[in-house]
């Protein structure tokens, strides 16, 4: 899964987990969004956000939902191939 195709918004029951903002990378014309969501174990995850509003809208510290824009995107088996 690509960076973009997460999604943050307010924590709510239709959010897939919920995430800890813990920095911010401001990339020019957008913003990757460093988290740390315990659902997923030690696993790095970051979401990337056009526009800079991110930087305010989820200040350091904020708590948010996660979902995924699943257009486009592709998920396999875990389990090894024999």
């Amino acid at each position: 899964m690509r960076p973009e195709n997460l999604q943050l918004a307010p924590l709510s029951p239709h959010s897939l987990f919920s995430a800890t903002v813990i920095t911010h990378v401001f990339q020019g014309d957008h913003v990757d969004v460093h988290l740390d969501a315990p659902a997923l174990g030690r696993a790095a995850l970051f979401a990337r956000q056009s526009g800079l509003d991110s930087l305010t809208r989820w200040p350091v510290g904020s708590v948010v939902g996660v979902s995924v824009d699943d257009e486009g995107v592709c998920a396999f088996s875990a389990a090894k191939q024999g």
